[in-house]
């Protein structure tokens, strides 16, 4: 019987191994194109200002200023990277120390440091002998590039009131009022935690606690959406010791003297991204706010570059994912609804039938991976989720045709 195993072991080795190689002789890739989150950051120049008034513990001393990439950031960005590097060159899309040529490879970022950093540190990785150009619009500093903007081009009382009621049925209530006294619990863990009525912020305004039943959201016409209120507070607070794990990964267990457990960090993040979706999730809005995005985006692969990376925010990935009606956003392994250094990854293959194909997926570190510094590799790889839209079909291996993927993209360009 053990001989008889060993043998049904060997066989099962060798037919994986032979479909393995099947698989790569019938998809060959032929170019890439990747919009990014940027990775980690120190608090916004908003969320800043908050942290410091709702608390009067000390934040860790972050390796940048306000909004910009941190040194850990610039880590786990360089590593990514280097495992696409290692990736591509397995898929004989790269040869070792690859030097592209002009235009060949495209790198493009938002007018922000976290973004331009981001850029920077991932071509670092992939391409390490190469003199890369990170492209941008503006000098870095508080001017955004209109292509990452998530500003209402256009609101009138009839599309306000839609999102407004999809942002509550989002989470089975009636109202945001409604919206905000359902994460009371989320809410007060986060104020235990900060010792929120000691604060600044608490005497200053004279409350114990922050209020649930006064959260709205942001939607006037050629501004950003956002959102408001005493639960936007708390979000920001779940945002800083977030990011503030990230940097000093086991810090998170004790913040400012108190021990948090892995439970109440997931209760906290489940706030964070439910605010997070039902201001740039939400399927009324999404498709406003994400077209600069979707217009460059569709441009870039137009362009049938080899290979393009763009560097942005989860508010775009999002606003994105939902625009093109993806079916599934529970994406494993992390906290947030759009994970740190969170990559769209579109690879476009050509069949050994002459058709072409499009392999689409999201591809982040998992949790343990950013906790622990690891190097990735083929061994050891980031985190991947295969993207599947509603009303298009993939074939047997899971690929889209890509004439499908370039249509449905188009369709949602208004």
């Amino acid at each position: 019987m053990k001989k008889f195993l060993n043998l049904f072991v060997v066989i099962a080795f060798i037919i994986s191994i032979t479909n393995f190689a099947f698989a790569e002789q019938t998809y060959r890739l032929e170019n890439v194109v990747i919009f990014s989150r940027h990775n980690v950051r120190s608090p916004t120049v908003g969320g800043s200002k908050i942290l410091t008034q709702v608390t009067n513990h000390k934040w860790i001393n972050w390796s940048g200023n306000a909004g910009e990439l941190s040194t850990r950031g610039g880590l786990l960005e360089t590593a990514l990277g280097e495992y696409f590097r290692k990736y591509l060159e397995k898929e004989n899309f790269l040869p070792e120390n690859y030097v592209p040529a002009e235009k060949e490879f495209r790198f493009y970022a938002n007018s922000r440091n976290r973004t331009i950093s981001t850029a920077k540190f991932f071509a670092s990785g992939l391409l390490p002998v190469a003199d890369v150009k990170i492209e941008h619009k503006y000098s870095v500093g508080n001017q955004s590039d209109e292509i990452f903007s998530t500003k209402m081009n256009d609101v009138d009382e009839n599309l306000r009131e839609k999102i407004l009621n999809q942002a509550a049925a989002q989470e089975n209530v009636k109202n945001l009022q409604e919206f905000g006294e359902k994460f009371k619990p989320e809410v007060r863990l986060i104020e235990k935690i900060i010792d929120f009525k000691n604060s600044p912020y608490a005497k200053e305004k004279n409350i114990t606690n922050l209020p649930t039943d006064n959260l709205n959201l942001t939607l006037e016409k050629d501004k950003s959406v956002g959102s408001s209120g005493g639960v936007e507070v708390a979000f920001s607070v779940a945002d800083g010791l977030l990011m503030q794990f990230y940097e000093q990964p086991f810090t998170y267990q004790k913040s400012f003297g108190k021990k948090i457990s892995d439970k109440e960090f997931s209760q906290m993040m489940k706030l964070h991204r439910s605010l997070f979706t039902a201001v740039y999730g939400n399927s009324e809005s999404a498709p406003i706010i994400c077209q600069p995005i979707l217009k460059f985006l569709s441009e870039e692969i137009s362009a049938n570059r080899k290979f393009t990376f763009i560097c942005g925010h989860d508010s775009n990935i999002l606003s994105m994912l939902t625009t093109l009606d993806l079916e599934n956003f529970s994406f494993p392994n992390t906290f947030e609804k759009v994970p740190i250094g969170a990559k769209i990854v579109i690879e476009k293959r050509i069949g050994d039938d002459g058709k072409e194909y499009a392999k689409i997926y999201l591809l982040y570190q998992k949790f343990e991976q950013i906790k622990n510094l690891e190097v990735l590799s083929l061994e050891n790889p980031p985190q991947t989720f295969d993207l599947k839209f509603k009303n298009l079909q993939t074939n047997e291996d899971g690929l889209y045709l890509y004439s499908d993927f370039v249509n449905h993209l188009s369709s949602k360009i208004k």
